[in-house]
Formats: C-alpha cells, structure tokens, sequence
C-alpha cells in the first residue's frame, strides 16, 4: 500500500546506517619503490585537455584549494565525492573533489567535467566555473546553493510555491533539450536551491548528447517504464522523471525501491487522499507527464505553454519560446564524442547567398551571325525565337554550319569581318 514519508518514517524507526564496504586502495609505486612522479595542477578544459594550471604566488606543495579559496568547510559527502564550501574575493563557492583518483586508460575520466563545459548558461541550470585535476584528484568549482529540494520539501509545500518550481525546472530542462543534451538523472536530490532564490538542476554526471544515451541509468526510483525495459534515455524519459519528482513534492509520497510498490506510483495507481488540497490543474499535469506512452508525453516547450505556467514566465522566457526552434541537429559521431575526440559542436546557422541578377539579355549569351557596330567587338544578342507554325516565319536560308561558325570562338578572324 502507498503511504507518505511521515507514514513510514512512524512505522520504520531510524536506525544507524552501516558503513558501506569499500576495498582500501594503496597509493601506486613503480618498479622500484618510489613514488610516482606526478604532475603539478592542471586545468581540465573542452574535450579533456589539460593545460598548467598558473596562478600568481603559487607554492609548491600547496593545494589549489588552499591556495585560491579561504574560510574552507565540508558541507557534504556522496558516493561520488566530498564538497566543500570557500571564499574567494568576496564570493563563496561550492568545490566538489573526487573520492576516487582517475584512472590513466579510462577514457570517460574526464566525462563529467566534457559535460559541463557544454552546459548552456540559463538561470536554472547550475553554473560552472572551472575545473582541475591536482593529484589524479578531479576538483570541480561550482556555484554555491542554500539546499537541495528533498530538504526544502520535506515539510510539505504550499502549492504556489509547488508551481513556482515547476515553471523553473521546465525552463532548465528546456534549455538542456533545445541544446540536445539529457540530464538522465533528475531528482529531488540533483535540484538545488540557489541564493537568488532560482531552483536549478544540478549534478550533470550522466549528462550526454542526446544520440549517445545508450547504457545511461540514473535512480530506478525515478526511471521511465521503457528505460527499465530498454535502457536507452530520451527526452521523454527526462519529463517523466521531473513528473515524479514533482508527484514527490506535491503529495509528499514516500517512493520505495520495492518493485510491486514502485509499480503502483509508476503507473498512476494513487490513492485520492494523497492530493487533498490540491488542484485538480496540477494533478492533471502530473499525470500527463507520466503518460506510459512515451511518445504521448509532453515536450517542456509544450508544458511551459500551458496557460497557468506562461502566464508567469517573464517576458524573455516568453520571447524565448516564440523565436527558438527544434531544428538543432545532435553530434553525428556519438563514439568519438564519448571518447572524448571530438567536441559536439553547436550548430551554425545556415548561410544565405544573395540570389545572383541576370538580366533577360544575359540568360543564354550568344553571338549573332549578323555582326553590327565595331568590328572588334562582337555583339551579344538572344537567339531569334522561330516559330515554324506561322506561313510568315520560315527557316533562315543560311546553311546551319554557317550560323553555327561564330560560336567557335569569341574572337572571329578579319575574313570573317570583312564579309
């Protein structure tokens, strides 16, 4: 039976997680005993290249993150890595540092950070400033937010605020979509809630072209029905899984990984009582975004048109959604972009030529037989139109080779002038 989180956290006490057992990697030596010699910090750019990471006054032995950032604190840990928070002249950023070192042959090592470069400036997507890799740890430089949305959410929302978020992720979703990127791993946990007050989808480690999907597997709790059974992502599998997080945050439902359980939310099998003071406008948006039919789901530019949703969008957002188009067109060559050899470049826009004029006189250029005016300057007529049907019009008694002759060569030899 489906219950809320507060339902299952009475009947479930809490108790101590226990530690997840990881195997206790050594640090590598060569041959000869001796640590390996490695490199000073390097910045990660497009495609993976690393270039020296130079900043004025730095200390060998000194760490980036000591070096560039003050009034350092841990704020979180994941199974990916551990994040911190710093100040640097005056504005705070949030550092995410790898749990794990890279692996040299590894060619999706730098993956995530590829992605981020591509990423599209929008006010709901989080920003990225830079990243770098200082002993074969990876550092990511982000920008700080308040919270994630399973912790503003868990006391329950208002549902003008419920619609506020709505109309924010729409509008970061379709600025992934219309760029051809899939997040593939949306959640309550991978929203974040900026300072300036903006929700903004985060955490872009599954993040990829939208041809190059196959294998992409975020949470299961939050996955599409045809990604379970396919195991390939789209944009549609992208909707459904903003739909369960905004069926999560509007009726407060706890979603269990069990899969008789996760059947019934999955397919909309939802008790009334879960939307008691709800609208029946936001229920039905909900629902239509979780459509099993993917192709019957939605599209964000579709969602953000809907009346209760636009009529709040600001008057660029509305612009926006006017002027762009779908026509982009993704990366031809998934595997080199997922080698990392090749950027996905943005497409340009088509050239228009201005259309060439040629004048009636010029279409099919010819020499007249009859040569009039200088004789060194052959004159360019159209060909008669002969029209054989009419008594008055008769075939030319000139012998055809001779007409033809002048259409030799531009130039025509004194003879012939004299004549």
């Amino acid at each position: 039976m489906l219950e809320t989180k507060a339902e299952r956290r009475e009947k479930t006490p809490e108790t101590a997680k226990c530690p997840s057992l990881k195997k206790s990697t050594k640090q590598r030596v060569s041959i000869r005993g001796t640590k390996e010699v490695k490199l000073g910090p390097q910045l990660i750019g497009k495609n993976g290249v690393l270039t020296p990471f130079e900043l004025d006054g730095y200390v060998a032995g000194m760490s980036i993150l000591d070096r560039l950032f003050t009034e350092l604190e841990k704020i979180g840990s994941g199974d990916f890595g551990d994040v911190w928070r710093g100040e640097n002249n005056g504005d705070v950023f949030a550092i995410k540092k790898s749990k794990q070192e890279v692996k040299t042959g590894d060619p999706d090592k730098f993956k995530e950070v590829e992605m981020l470069h591509h990423l599209p400036r929008h006010p709901n997507l989080l920003r990225f400033h830079k990243a770098w890799l200082e002993k074969d740890f990876i550092y990511i430089q982000m920008e700080l937010c308040r919270t994630n949305l399973l912790e503003y959410s868990k006391n329950g929302l208002e549902e003008k605020t419920i619609w506020k978020i709505v109309r924010h992720l729409l509008s970061g979703l379709h600025a992934l979509h219309r760029n051809k990127y899939l997040h593939n791993d949306i959640k309550p946990e991978n929203i974040l809630v900026g300072s300036d007050g903006f929700f903004k989808l985060a955490d872009f480690g599954l993040m990829r072209r939208v041809d190059c999907s196959k294998g992409i597997e975020g949470d299961s709790r939050y996955l599409a029905l045809e990604v379970l059974l396919n195991n390939t992502t789209s944009m549609e599998s992208d909707i459904y899984a903003l739909a369960i997080t905004f069926l999560e945050i509007t009726t407060n439902l706890h979603l269990d990984t069990d899969a008789e359980y996760r059947v019934k939310y999955k397919t909309f099998q939802i008790p009334d009582r879960f939307f008691d003071g709800r609208s029946d406008e936001l229920r039905s948006l909900i629902q239509k975004m979780m459509n099993l039919d993917a192709s019957k789901r939605p599209s964000c530019v579709e969602l953000l048109n809907e009346p209760r949703i636009f009529e709040n969008l600001t008057e660029r957002e509305k612009r926006s959604l006017k002027i762009r188009g779908e026509s982009e067109e993704p990366a031809s060559e998934c595997s080199e972009i997922r080698n990392g050899s090749v950027s996905p470049e943005v497409p340009k826009s088509p050239i228009t030529k201005k259309p060439r004029t040629v004048s009636p006189k010029s279409k099919t250029p010819k020499i007249s037989p009859k040569i009039s005016g200088s004789p060194s300057t052959p004159v360019r007529q159209p060909p008669p139109v002969l029209n054989f049907s009419s008594p008055d019009n008769s075939p030319p008694s000139t012998p055809l080779s001779n007409r033809r002759r002048p259409m030799a060569s531009t130039r025509l030899s004194p003879r012939v002038l004299e004549l």
